[in-house]
């Protein structure tokens, strides 16, 4: 089995190291099918992203759930969390 350690834009995938994980594994290992198989479910969820795509669609739902339309954006430099609008009327005036 191989897999291809660069993305699309000729950087360093990010599952690679999943991938280099899961190799050692099968390896060094008797038994890959049973031992090594947390290994591989680490990669195919870095890979396929199942799990953080439910959790974004989970968080999307409650939002709407709760009629939040905007959340405020963390500031680095200031340590803080701000909102891209004034006040509320800015708000409901976009088109959402």
């Amino acid at each position: 089995m191989s897999y291809i350690g660069i993305n699309t834009s000729g950087g360093i995938n990010p599952c690679i190291t999943f991938y280099e994980r899961m190799q050692s594994c099968i390896n060094r290992e008797n038994l890959p099918n049973k031992l090594c198989a947390i290994e591989g479910l680490d990669f195919l969820e870095c890979v396929n992203r199942r799990k953080q795509y439910a959790l974004n669609y989970k968080i999307q739902q409650e939002l709407h759930k709760n009629r939040i339309l905007v959340l405020p954006t963390y500031d680095v430099e200031n340590d803080r969390f701000v909102s891209k609008y004034q006040n509320a009327t800015e708000v409901f005036q976009q088109a959402h």
